[in-house]
């Protein structure tokens, strides 16, 4: 979903049904107001903090990644003890913008910086950097299927000690995503039990969710080839 002149505002892949289509399109709608809110301020207040520590979010969630990363390191600058608590989310955009430019040692230093700044996930945004991690190590994985599969189940059982970790964080704002990722890599590595496992605690934390349905399948593929 794009403005005329071309700014992402959001984005999604696969079917929804009417009512979760509406509301990507209000998702959509309220990052259009934010963007044109801040350019407006961008002319009066650009050089405040309470106008970086909003603009580094707009600038992420549309894809800007050099105005997020100027804006989330003068949040740094501006106040380097994080006494105002935008700490997180400022290496969190950090770490965004580095995994978009590829900088792998750039990458491990900020996500050791999140531990530090969010050490018990009371703001999301550690599940946040280590799910993300995950999924780059699923990416990976895919990748080298073809070339390398052994490097690839490699990747796999990683990835799956990384959702892990995420399924076991402290205050989880979602639980079922990870837990359904992690049914999926452990059923594709052959391990049945922690693969139903997984899946039964992602059903348990929503039962009700879109993909409630799809999980469920999962279980009952799994419990009928024992």
């Amino acid at each position: 979903m794009v403005t005329r002149d071309g700014v992402v505002l959001n984005k999604f892949s696969g079917y929804k049904p009417m009512a979760a289509f509406k509301e990507e399109l209000t998702k959509a709608t309220a990052t259009h107001e934010e963007y044109k809110k801040l350019q407006e301020e961008a002319k009066t207040k650009g050089d405040t903090y309470a106008f970086n520590a909003r603009a580094m979010k707009v600038y992420a969630k549309i894809g800007q990644w050099d105005k997020a990363v100027a804006s989330a390191k003068e949040v740094r600058k501006q106040d380097p003890k994080n006494k105002k608590g935008d700490g997180a989310d400022a290496v969190m955009v950090l770490l965004q913008g580095a995994r978009e430019s590829k900088e792998e040692k750039r990458i491990e230093q900020l996500t050791a910086s999140i531990r530090k700044l969010d050490a018990k996930n009371e703001k999301g945004v550690l599940q946040k950097a280590l799910f993300a991690a995950a999924q780059s190590t699923l990416s990976k994985a895919s990748a080298a299927r073809q070339s390398d599969p052994e490097a690839s189940k490699k990747l796999l059982a990683t990835a799956a000690e990384q959702l892990t970790e995420v399924a076991a964080l402290p205050n989880l704002t979602d639980a079922q995503q990870p837990l359904a990722f992690l049914g999926q890599i452990r059923m594709i590595l052959g391990e049945k039990e922690k693969s139903l496992a997984a899946f039964k605690k992602a059903l348990a934390a929503d039962p009700d969710s879109l993909i409630a349905p799809r999980i469920k399948q999962f279980i009952d593929r799994i419990e009928k080839s024992e």
